[in-house]
């Protein structure tokens, strides 16, 4: 959960309204120190945080008895934390959820002011400082018309973000002791910074080391992320803070062996890794994938993506097979990949019992899938789950995939999701992290594009043998045909 509510802005005649939670950070100042003119004293009151808007309130008290007291600012003042400038928005309005222009025709003020008595007014501003910077100026020095500056003062602005206790030494003597392949020293590509990745659970947690600016507000052993993996090998989700520190919940993180590539809040970051030599180890991952005709295998592209080595092994009965494997063609952008089995005839003759349905599925059709997940943990049988179509387009609308209620783990990634007839009607590619049981599969029909773009509709299987057979049946004839794809960099 968020520090603060959602605040949300609507602009309707020049003012937007706010809506605030009662988890703000505010300071106050009371007026301790003031300004002196003329006609009044000011004081800045207080600073108020929120999660994307700066409050800062301003005392105003009339040295005499005056019919108007009015007062105004020019869009050009902003507040000053460190290196960030927030942008003034307006002035708060009586109602408290709204701001307005506050320049001097808007005549904003108060009639008929007694000497002495106190005055407020609050000024509103984009963004935050950024947590755990607690330097606070108020900068409004427009040459024709300003309001008050008040500099180098010093606010609340708790720091959310955990200690970890470790340092880039600590890390490097953790890592050689278990070199995992993912964990080591990572350095920012064009973005400054310097982290650590150490195991955590089933996942990792990436830890602050530096950057190139000397940010004040972060201190190496500063958690930057934490994260758990995905239904894609060496894809991870969590959370992430910011250069703000502020917190994303909703951020990825994949590794290569060499790179490790970020989405946080829509913005993609690069890192490579510096320690221990990536060269000095290849990293491995695994799949799932299922027969064409003539020794074709689909899976997705990210399950192959980057591999030197791939060996695709099927089990009839207790007999494991193994076959090496290389890629022939693939479609980045629907994430599939045909690979195919490397044999001396160059042609592997199979008696596949299913058939591959090109037409759209419905919403409400069970569907199961067969992969191999999380075989470190769960062994290397092949595993079978089972669920409906929810929707007949995947994540954020995307029309190339079905919504599935059908659970996934890492491993299941292009393994076949089959009907109730023993017809293959998509291809696992996803796992929703912040949903229950929501995953998704690339449509067949895209699968049937690739195909045709390097051979012909020949290579489907044409004689379905399991579309009468009873569930348990239907597993048992179609397993053998069902891979589990090993990758090694």
């Amino acid at each position: 959960m968020s520090i603060i509510k959602t605040l949300l802005l609507t602009a309707f005649l020049s003012t937007n309204v706010l809506l605030c939670s009662a988890q703000d950070v505010t300071t106050y100042f009371n007026g301790s120190k003031r300004i002196y003119s003329d006609d009044e004293t000011a004081a800045l009151y207080s600073v108020r945080l929120t999660e994307n808007y700066t409050f800062v309130t301003i005392e105003l008290i009339p040295t005499r008895n005056r019919h108007r007291m009015t007062y105004f600012t020019s869009g050009f003042t902003y507040v000053q934390s460190g290196p960030y400038k927030l942008r003034y928005l307006g002035s708060l309005s009586s109602d408290g959820q709204s701001y307005h222009s506050c320049e001097p025709d808007d005549n904003w003020g108060w009639s008929n002011v007694k000497k002495g008595e106190k005055y407020h007014y609050t000024l509103v501003f984009e963004g935050r400082p950024a947590y755990g910077l607690t330097d606070f100026s108020l900068i409004d020095k427009y040459p024709e018309y300003h309001g008050y500056s008040f500099m180098n003062y010093t606010i609340k602005n708790p720091d959310p973000v955990e200690k970890t206790g470790l340092s880039e030494l600590s890390i490097r003597q953790m890592v050689e002791k278990a070199n995992d392949g993912i964990c080591g020293i990572y350095e920012g590509i064009n973005n400054g910074y310097r982290l650590g990745c150490v195991s955590s659970g089933n996942g990792y947690k990436l830890v602050y080391l530096g950057h190139s600016s000397n940010w004040s507000w972060w201190h190496p052993g500063d958690l930057k992320g934490n994260i758990s993996p995905t239904s894609d090998p060496g894809i991870y989700s969590g959370y992430w803070y910011s250069a703000t520190k502020q917190r994303f919940n909703e951020s990825y993180v994949a590794f290569n062996g060499y790179e490790m590539r970020t989405l946080v809040d829509g913005d993609e970051g690069a890192f490579k890794k510096v320690f221990p030599d990536p060269s000095a180890i290849g990293s491995k991952w695994t799949g799932s994938g299922f027969a064409l005709n003539d020794g074709y295998i689909v899976t997705n592209f990210h399950v192959v993506d980057g591999a030197k080595s791939i060996v695709v092994e099927r089990v009839i009965d207790s007999n494991h097979e193994q076959f090496a494997a290389s890629v022939v063609t693939v479609d980045k952008t629907n994430d599939l990949a045909i690979i195919k089995i490397d044999s001396s005839n160059n042609k592997v003759k199979w008696s596949i019992p299913y058939t591959i349905k090109i037409t759209s599925s419905k919403v409400g059709e069970s569907c199961f899938a067969l992969g191999f997940p999380m075989t470190s943990t769960m062994g290397d049988e092949i595993k079978l789950t089972n669920g409906i179509i929810s929707s007949l387009s995947g994540f954020q609308g995307d029309v190339s995939t079905y919504q599935i209620s059908v659970p996934i783990q890492p491993g299941n990634s292009g393994g076949p999701l089959f009907n109730q007839k023993g017809e293959i009607i998509g291809i696992v590619n996803a796992k929703h992290k912040g949903a229950e049981n929501v995953s998704y599969a690339i449509k067949t029909s895209y699968l049937n594009n690739l195909v045709e773009s390097f051979a012909s509709s020949k290579l489907f299987p044409s004689n379905n043998q399991v579309s009468t057979k009873s569930l348990p049946d239907q597993v048992a004839m179609i397993k053998p045909y069902v891979f589990y794809i090993k990758c090694e960099q």
